[in-house]
C-alpha cells in the first residue's frame, strides 16, 4: 500500500497553520441539553448522597456532542422543594410560612422555588468548572423566582457561591458525636432570587 505524501513545502506550510489555530478545551466543546433520567442514573453512583431524589422536576447534561450515546460528563437536577425548611423561612423573612392554610402554602411555595437536589460530575471531568457552569445555566433558565441547594460539602467546594447563589450557612456549629470522632459539617443553605437573572448578560452555557 501507497501512502500519499505531500511536497515538503506544502507539508510545512500545512503545520504551520495548524499551530495557529486556537487551543479549544475538551471542557469547552461540551453541549449544554436538557438531559433524562437515565442521564443521571449513569451518574448517580457517583454522587456522595445514595438513592435519587424523591422528586424530578428539570435535568440538564453536559456531554460530549460527538457521541450521543456516551455517559455525559456532568448533570443537574432540579426537585420541588420539601414544605418545611427554616433557614428558608430565614431567607425570604418567613414567606411560607405567613400562608396560615397548608394547601395554600404549598401551592405558593412549588409555584415559587425550586431545588438543585443534585448536580454531579463524572470524575474523568473534574475540576473543570462544570459544576458552576451548571449551575448558572439552571439558574438564568429558571422557570420559577427562587432557586435553592443544601450543600454539605459547600464547606469544600462552594461551587454554589460561586455560581451567583448566596449560601446561609448554619449558625450553631455542629455538635461533637458521642463517639469522639470530628461532627459532620452540617449542609450550608443556598438561595438565589432569579428575578434579576433574566437581565444579566447570560454566562457561557
Amino acid at each position: 500500500m501507497i501512502t500519499p505524501t505531500l511536497p515538503s513545502a506544502e507539508a510545512a506550510d500545512l503545520l504551520a497553520r495548524f499551530a495557529r489555530l486556537p487551543a479549544w478545551p475538551l471542557e469547552e466543546q461540551l453541549r449544554l441539553s436538557p438531559g433524562t433520567l437515565a442521564d443521571y442514573t449513569a451518574l448517580a453512583p457517583w454522587h456522595y448522597r445514595a438513592g435519587r431524589p424523591a422528586t424530578i422536576a428539570r435535568i440538564l447534561r453536559l456531554a460530549w456532542p460527538q457521541d450521543p450515546h456516551a455517559a455525559p460528563a456532568a448533570v443537574l437536577v432540579e426537585s420541588l422543594p420539601t414544605l418545611a425548611c427554616h433557614r428558608r423561612d430565614q431567607a425570604l423573612g418567613g414567606r411560607y410560612t405567613a400562608c396560615p392554610e397548608a394547601r395554600t402554602r404549598a401551592r405558593l411555595l412549588y409555584a415559587e422555588l425550586r431545588c438543585i437536589s443534585r448536580v454531579i460530575v463524572h470524575p474523568q471531568w473534574r475540576g473543570l468548572g462544570l459544576a458552576v457552569r451548571l449551575v448558572r445555566h439552571a439558574l438564568f433558565t429558571a422557570t420559577t423566582p427562587y432557586t435553592e441547594a443544601f450543600a454539605r460539602m459547600g464547606w469544600l467546594h462552594p461551587f454554589f457561591a460561586l455560581a451567583g447563589m448566596t449560601a446561609y450557612p448554619p449558625r450553631d456549629p455542629p455538635a461533637a458525636r458521642s463517639s469522639g470522632r470530628r461532627p459532620r459539617p452540617a449542609p450550608i443553605y443556598y438561595l438565589h432570587d432569579n428575578t434579576g437573572s433574566h437581565h444579566e448578560t447570560p454566562a457561557r452555557i
